[in-house]
This record gives C-alpha cells, sequence and structure tokens, in this order.
C-alpha cells in the first residue's frame, strides 16, 4: 500500500514525537534528582555570591570611614578639644547601625572614643595627666551631654591587640570574629594607622563592627522550608543564624562562637564533617538514613578573611517537586503532541527543506553574522527569489555595518527595535586620539597619498579599539573618537580604554618605524581618556541619525587629549580614570589644571604602562620620586621640591614634566609676589 507524502511524513511525525516524548519523559525520570540537584546548587552559590557581595560592602563601608577618620586626625593631637572631629565620629556612628564603638589611640596612651553599648557615651583617657584621667561624657542620641564622670585611667590601648598588630604591620587590619562583652554579640574589629612623613605610627583608629544586619540578611535567603545557611570561619566557629544555630555557647562562663560541631543540628554537622574530609564543595551526606545536601562556597581570597558560606538542605526538600513536575510534564507532552500532528497533517505538503534553510540564513542575518550568509540553493522560483533577495540585505547592511557601531546595529537588528531620537546617561570611558604635527604633513603630501597614508594608519589602530571591546564614535580628520561602555554596557570600560590606549601607543611606534624606512612621514599620536556619566544615544533627524556621546566628560577627554602637548606626554587619564585603574596600571600624577572653559580644576595623570610591563619596576621608582618632588611643590618646599626633580633630571634630561616643575618652583622661590592668595597648586590652561 502506498501512502501520500502528506500520510507519510504525518506517520513518520507521530512515531518520532511518541518515541520523544517517551525517551525525554524516562530520561528526566532518571536524571530529574540530579537536575533539581543542579539548580539548586547553582541557587546556594547564587546566594552564597550575593552574601559575600554584601559581606565585603558590610566591612568596606565603615573602613571607609575609618580611612577617612584617619586623614582628618593626620595633624590633630587627640587630648586637645577637637569639637568637630569627635562630633564627626558621633555621625558616623548615628549613621552605621552596624559600628558599636570607633576610637582612636595615639603613641602616648591618648585614648578617645565614641560607643553605643553599653549606653551612648564619649570617652576620654589623657594618659600624659598625672595621675592619667579618664572621662566619660554621657550623651543622649541629639549629642546632648546627659551626665559625666571621671577617674583615674587604668585603661592603657597599646597593649591591645588592635593596637599591637596594627603598630606591627602599619596597614588597616582585622580581628577575627568574636563576643562583644557589652551586648553579646558577634563582630569583629578593624584598626587602621595613621602615619606621618616618615612612616612612623603616631595613632592607631579602630572600629568595632557588630554582625547583626548582615546576620539578618543571611537569614532572608531563604532556599527552602528547613535549609540553613550560615557562615563559618576557618576556626569552624559559626557565626550567623543564631535562631538556626543557637548561638552563643559557654565555657567557664566565657562567651565564645559555637564551633559546627556543637550545634544542635546533626545532620548539619554531619554534612559540614563530611566536606572537611572530602574537601567536595557540593556533597550528598546521611544523617539516620536521611539524605541531606550541602552546599560549601569559600570567600575569595581579596576578602582578606578565610570564611566560607554552608548551605545544607533536606534532599527530599529539592527533589520532591520533580514528581509533580514529571505528571504536568506528561499532560503537556500529550497535549503537544496531538497539536503538532495536526499542524504537521495540515502543513506536510509544503516543502520544508529550503524554508528551513532560509530560516538559517535569515537568523544569521538576524545575529548580524553577514560573512556566514551565502544564499539557499533551490529549484522553486520563489525560493531562489528569496534567497536573492537575502543576499542582497546581506550586501547592503555588510556596508551598513562600515558606517555604523556594529554592536549598536546588531542590538537593533535583534530586538527588532527602530532605531530613534534620543539618549541616555551611562558611565562610560572617552578616548579621544589625535596626530601631533598633522597639519604639516598633510602640506608636504599629495592629496591622494594623504588618504592613503591615513587610511593605512586607521586600519592599524581601529582593530586595536575594537578588540577591546570599544566602540568607534567618528574620525574627526587625522583622529578618533570612541567610547567603551555602549551601545552593550560592559565591566570595566575605564580598564579596557587604558589597556586599548597602550596598545596604539605600541602600534603607532612600530609603525613610525616602518614609515621612516620607506620615505613616509611619522604619525605621532597623543590620547586623552575620561570615564564619567556621559550622555549616549541617537541625534539627527527623523531622516538620518548619528549615533554618538555628549557632554562635559566629552569634551574633558578631547581636552586631556590636546593638553599632551603641553607636558610633552602620549597618554593623559583623567583622576575618575584613575581611581579605576591604578592598581592595575602604573601612571605617573602629572599636574592640578584647569582647563579652558573650566572653573574646577582636575587632577592628571599620565599614563605611562601595565603593572606587568618589563619597564615596571624602573618606573615605579620615578614615580616614586616624582611624587615626593610634586609633594613638596604643592606645600611650598621650592627648595625641597628642586632638589628632587634636579635628580629626575640628571637621569631624564628631556623629561618636560620635571623641566616645568624646576623653572615653576625657580619662579615661585624668586617671586613669592607672583603666588596667588588661594594657590592651591593648580594650573590654569589659556588654550584648548
Amino acid at each position: 500500500m502506498k501512502f501520500s507524502i502528506r500520510i507519510s511524513i504525518l506517520q513518520t511525525f507521530a512515531i518520532l514525537v511518541i518515541l520523544t516524548v517517551v525517551a525525554v519523559s524516562i530520561t528526566y525520570y532518571v536524571g530529574s534528582s540530579k537536575i533539581s540537584i543542579d539548580l539548586y546548587t547553582r541557587l546556594a552559590r547564587t546566594t552564597a555570591d550575593k552574601i559575600i557581595e554584601r559581606a565585603t560592602n558590610f566591612l568596606a563601608i565603615p573602613s571607609g570611614y575609618t580611612q577617612m577618620l584617619a586623614h582628618e586626625l593626620q595633624e590633630i593631637n587627640i587630648v586637645e578639644q577637637h569639637p568637630d572631629i569627635w562630633k564627626s565620629m558621633w555621625n558616623i556612628l548615628m549613621q552605621n547601625p552596624q559600628i558599636s564603638s570607633l576610637y582612636v589611640a595615639d603613641t602616648r596612651g591618648n585614648f578617645v572614643q565614641t560607643l553605643r553599648n553599653p549606653v551612648l557615651a564619649t570617652r576620654i583617657i589623657e594618659r600624659e595627666a598625672d595621675p592619667p584621667q579618664e572621662k566619660w561624657l554621657y550623651r543622649n542620641k541629639t549629642y546632648n551631654i546627659v551626665d559625666t564622670k571621671t577617674a583615674t585611667a587604668e585603661f592603657d590601648p597599646r597593649k591591645r591587640p588592635w593596637y599591637q598588630n596594627t603598630e606591627r604591620v602599619k596597614k588597616i587590619s582585622w580581628t577575627d570574629v568574636y563576643i562583644f562583652y557589652s551586648t553579646q554579640e558577634p563582630g569583629l574589629t578593624g584598626a587602621y594607622p595613621i602615619v606621618d612623613g616618615n612612616g612612623n605610627l603616631k595613632a592607631v583608629v579602630g572600629v568595632d563592627i557588630t554582625l547583626r544586619s548582615l546576620d539578618s540578611f543571611i537569614s532572608s535567603q531563604i532556599l527552602s522550608k528547613t535549609g540553613i545557611i550560615f557562615i563559618v570561619n576557618e576556626k569552624n566557629e559559626a557565626f550567623t543564624d543564631w535562631k538556626a544555630l543557637q548561638k552563643i555557647k559557654t565555657v567557664d562562663k566565657a562567651l565564645h562562637l559555637p564551633l559546627v560541631h556543637e550545634l544542635d543540628k546533626r545532620w548539619v554537622t554531619d554534612a559540614y564533617n563530611k566536606y572537611k574530609q572530602t574537601g567536595k564543595d557540593t556533597l550528598v551526606s546521611e544523617t539516620n538514613g536521611v539524605e541531606y545536601l550541602g552546599v560549601f562556597v569559600d570567600f575569595p581570597d581579596s576578602f582578606g578573611k578565610r570564611w566560607k558560606i554552608a548551605a545544607v538542605v533536606p534532599a527530599a526538600e529539592v527533589t520532591a517537586p520533580t514528581w509533580a513536575i514529571i505528571y504536568r510534564a506528561a499532560i503537556i507532552a500529550a497535549m503537544i503532541t496531538l497539536a503538532c500532528l495536526l499542524f504537521v497533517y495540515l502543513a506536510s505538503g509544503l516543502v520544508t527543506k529550503p524554508v528551513s534553510a532560509i530560516v538559517r540564513q535569515a537568523g544569521l542575518i538576524k545575529d548580524f553574522h553577514l560573512d556566514k550568509v551565502g544564499g539557499v540553493k533551490s529549484n522553486l522560483k520563489e525560493i531562489k527569489m528569496l534567497s536573492d533577495a537575502f543576499i542582497a540585505m546581506k550586501n547592503g547592511l555588510t556596508s551598513f555595518r562600515r558606517y555604523v557601531p556594529a554592536d549598536l546595529v546588531r542590538q537593533l537588528i535583534a530586538t527588532g527595535q527602530e532605531a530613534k531620537l534620543g539618549g541616555e546617561k551611562a558611565h562610560l570611558a572617552v578616548m579621544f586620539t589625535d596626530v601631533v604635527g598633522f597639519t604639516p604633513i598633510s602640506e608636504s603630501m599629495p592629496a591622494e597619498n594623504l588618504m592613503v597614508h591615513l587610511s593605512d594608519y586607521f586600519a592599524q589602530l581601529t582593530p586595536i579599539i575594537l578588540a577591546n571591546r570599544g566602540t568607534i564614535d567618528k574620525y574627526i580628520g587625522d583622529g578618533i573618537m570612541a567610547f567603551w561602555g555602549a551601545p552593550r554596557e560592559i565591566p570595566d570600560p575605564a580598564y579596557r580604554a587604558c589597556r586599548a590606549a597602550l596598545q596604539v601607543r605600541t602600534k603607532v611606534s612600530a609603525l613610525n618605524r616602518k614609515w621612516a624606512v620607506t620615505g613616509k612621514p611619522a604619525m605621532p599620536t597623543c590620547i586623552g581618556i575620561h570615564a564619567g556619566e556621559t550622555i549616549v544615544g541617537n541625534v539627527g533627524s527623523s531622516d538620518r541619525l548619528n549615533y554618538s556621546i555628549f557632554g562635559d566628560n566629552v569634551n574633558l577627554a578631547s581636552r586631556l587629549e590636546r593638553v599632551n602637548r603641553f607636558y610633552g606626554t602620549r597618554i593623559i587619564i583623567s583622576q575618575d580614570v584613575h581611581q579605576e585603574i591604578n592598581d592595575r596600571f602604573i601612571c605617573r600624577p602629572l599636574d592640578l589644571i584647569a582647563v579652558k572653559g573650566k572653573t574646577k580644576s582636575v587632577k592628571i595623570y599620565e599614563l605611562v604602562a601595565e603593572k606587568n610591563a618589563p619597564v615596571a619596576e624602573e618606573m615605579k621608582k620615578f614615580n616614586s620620586l616624582f611624587q615626593k618632588g610634586l609633594d613638596a611643590y604643592l606645600k611650598k618646599e621650592w627648595d625641597k621640591a628642586l632638589q628632587l626633580f634636579g635628580v629626575l633630571r640628571a637621569g631624564h634630561p628631556e623629561d618636560k614634566p620635571v623641566q616645568l616643575y624646576i623653572r615653576r618652583c625657580r619662579e615661585f622661590r624668586d617671586d613669592p609676589d607672583s603666588i596667588p592668595a588661594d594657590w592651591n597648586g593648580s594650573f590654569r590652561l589659556t588654550e584648548k
């Protein structure tokens, strides 16, 4: 018996669908537990990442306040009355509920403390008095003194671990988590040194932080009905989720954090012990015949503490919903099968292969993979016409891509949105490049040769910017305007811009050497980079749009590129960029300038190299000595600055910033009246 193509396709499809549904159902049934566990594991790890981020910020904010307070106390004798400083400590305490106490102690044993528990108060110890005096100023929430108490001081902060650790390492340090005596709550102490210009310790600023709000946040991260999630340190002490863990144990009436093996939930202890034995961060343990799923995530090394997050849940809570899903999936599969059979019966008379090929071509165009579009071969006239139309579309879009950022076109095609007028604010890194002395170059070459030479220059630099995920806004004469962070948001745009700038500098140097051999003029290039909130979007008319960026931050990047000529540098970045990348690049502080048209001064830096570059150590020494000279200059210590810059000039006689500061120091030293009364080191540029 012969069947029509439609019936044959229908029968074949029915068999395939039924076999597929059965195979998928069996596979799903067998693998459902593993899938559920994988999903739970991902959820647990995602939750752990949130907790790690929250914990990092939890300590970073008090740490920042501690460093800020240390800066304010740099030149202050803490035993003197400084109401503004102590009020500042009070405000920090009131604005940050996780801070239990904030204090400062100097090397003579003098001590000032603002504390929340057991009562709001300011505590002052003057150890230089005879005998040493300890004064308590009890306050209300409005900072008014409600009572005072004076006694002989017995407490010496210099004998405390937080002081001695900071005195030894001379950098910010954190204690392990412990139980605060006054509140019986867990917390930790951070301390930050105050040092003089010679690196000698003057005082230590400390902060006590309770973990109450972090504990509340972790408790809110519900992964299951009876599961538990908590933080444990390298001593196997658990210090969050007190309700679940029954927090505090006592030994000889002394409070301490509970060890994991002291917890009253045996299944949690068993899971943790298995983790310690096997080292597996995802495991299944068993307690009294019941299986439990454990997920353990370490805090990153950058956090500074060897903490880990533990999440333990009964395995049944993870896998039980699978049965309901299987049941619903079976019903849905049956309904879909019937619907598909009806659809195939109606559509089986069509020739699907060339249509499927056309669909694939359309998908390539949709994703803007134009190089892979090759058309579809078919004897059907309509399919051939459609294929030719796709090829024509591909050719047009290929040309269009050279005028508009590819990411923008891909985004518009993928979303099906029409490009419209308008913009939005985004954090972008903006870069301008320009050829130094291009006018003489253009006058020395025929127009045709100049265009070829300039096109070769752009052809070498453009791939560098694109490879670093930059968007080229436009070519402006002999310059390039590019930005990072749009139309697609990317991580660390300032870093990518700086990396591209260094690669451009290297490429231009190589090109100039090659061109020198062939008799072509060199194209020395200057670069300016700034980062900040920038308006990005489409501007123009309803007939023609231009995707571009606008705003003061764009103008500043352009100004910085021009400033290179004044300092004899090749790459200048703003302070905003420096703050984002200084841990990965070597940068030299150049000056505090006010560009033309701006009243606010901007600190600028020369971008030198990546920190792993071969010249890193040499440049670090040079920059360190240059920074000392700049500090002396800003303090009006002209002779000291001249001596330091003189040493630099002996080794780098061609360095223009060194020459510039030597000239300024001599002028200010010889003519003090020329220094403005409000001089802060800022230099105003008179040219754009």
